[in-house]
């Protein structure tokens, strides 16, 4: 199994500059202002005909938030490959545990993430080339996409759409579950939803804006 987490999010400015080290530095590191998604996948094994990944979004990347997804996704006593982050020493006394520090080599033998790698960018081509910019709210259902895709990627297309209707049979997605976590997509779209929002933030003695 390897594991692997990554950052979802627009690219940002850096706000400083490192004369020690030459480089342009990210106030909060890399990763602030994204997303954080946590990734799990089997390579391939013999008798199964493709590896499988499992994705979800994840409030950062400690351990507390890593390794409740990992226990319930990994058995005990699996062979565990990761990066050298240390979110990951809690696995040592549960799976065997090797990982790879990214700072040195990319792989050593069989001990690599390049496999869960490859499955970040697919992602990420996918949510860059084709939806832009998603809702970090929804980004859950992007990734849902994006599992479906990489573990069926070997079945031909009628097949692969047959696997798809099974998953929304007898399923029904409401515009009012979609939009439950964000409270200002619960509004109209476009300008009535902007009048509503003045509204509600303006003071109470205030002019009304005739420009709504």
């Amino acid at each position: 199994m390897e594991a692997d987490e990554t950052f979802v999010g627009g690219k940002t400015r850096a706000t400083g500059f490192n004369p020690a080290s030459g480089h342009h530095t990210l106030k909060g590191g890399p990763f602030a202002g994204k997303a954080t998604v946590f990734g799990i996948v089997e390579r391939k094994q013999p008798g199964r005909p493709r590896n499988r990944v499992r994705a979800v979004v994840v409030p950062n990347h400690k351990a507390s938030s890593l390794m409740p997804v990992l226990r319930s996704n990994v058995l005990p006593g699996s062979v565990l490959y990761t990066d050298a982050l240390r979110s990951y020493w809690q696995a040592d006394g549960e799976y065997i545990h090797r990982f790879i520090d990214h700072s040195l080599r990319f792989a050593e033998g069989r001990v690599h993430t390049n496999t869960i790698e490859n499955f970040w960018s697919c992602v990420k081509r996918t949510l860059h080339g084709t939806y832009i910019a998603p809702r970090a709210f929804h980004l859950n259902a992007y990734l849902d996409e994006s599992v479906f895709r990489f573990n069926n990627r070997e079945l031909p297309d009628g097949a692969r759409l047959e696997e798809a209707l099974k998953g929304v049979e007898g399923r029904r997605v409401t515009y009012a579950e979609l939009t439950e976590t964000h409270k200002l997509w619960r509004l109209r779209p476009g300008r009535a939803a902007r009048s509503v929002v003045r509204r509600n933030e303006r003071p109470e003695n205030s002019l009304p804006d005739y420009t709504a």
